[in-house]
């Protein structure tokens, strides 16, 4: 066998180095080829240089493992510190599950007051008075001779805007329109 330190001859790399297991021709004459053709006009091919794969040695598979350790270390050590902070005690549990107390507005007088009933479809959507959302329905705003806003909005329905005045108790009805719909 040939090695990469030999000089180059002339002879085609391809062929087994053995002369007598030559390959056999197929289907062609070399002495027969007319000249011009595609076979005489390409050039022979070179000899590839001999690939050697280099054995890994111990130390680099240690250091491969040192690695992989410190890898499952500083990971371990960055989950256990995020778990803890974001560890919740029963207290904390507690007061999260714990239902929402509606906050009211301050009414100084009984006798200042109205109850505003608000009838509105679709029935889950979010109803404000001058842009503050309302917590109740019926809802208890000041008397008063001046114009409160009421809004009513659900996504996918067009929003819905009432004017009124809260001199006496009253039932505001909304029915709100899908925006896809046209109006007439």
């Amino acid at each position: 066998m040939s090695t990469e330190d030999e000089p180059q001859t002339g002879r085609d790399p391809f062929l087994p180095d053995d002369p007598l297991q030559m390959p056999v021709e197929l289907g062609r004459d070399r002495e027969a080829c007319a000249p011009g053709t595609l076979v005489d006009e390409l050039p022979l091919p070179m000899a590839r240089k001999r690939i050697t794969y280099k054995i890994p040695r111990t130390y680099a598979i240690v250091g491969i493992a040192l690695a992989m350790v410190g890898l499952v270390t500083v990971s371990r050590w960055l989950w256990k510190l995020y778990s803890e902070q974001s560890a919740l005690t029963a207290t904390e549990v507690d007061q999260m599950l714990a239902p929402k107390v509606p906050v009211y507005s301050d009414v100084q007088k009984a006798n200042d007051s109205v109850l505003v009933q608000i009838e509105v479809h679709p029935a889950d959507s979010r109803l404000f008075i001058d842009g503050k959302p309302i917590e109740s329905n019926p809802v208890r705003v000041s008397r008063g001779q001046r114009v409160l806003k009421l809004t009513a909005w659900k996504s996918g329905f067009a929003q819905q805007e009432l004017e009124f005045i809260p001199s006496e108790n009253l039932t505001l009805k909304v029915r709100m329109k899908p925006e896809n719909t046209p109006t007439r």
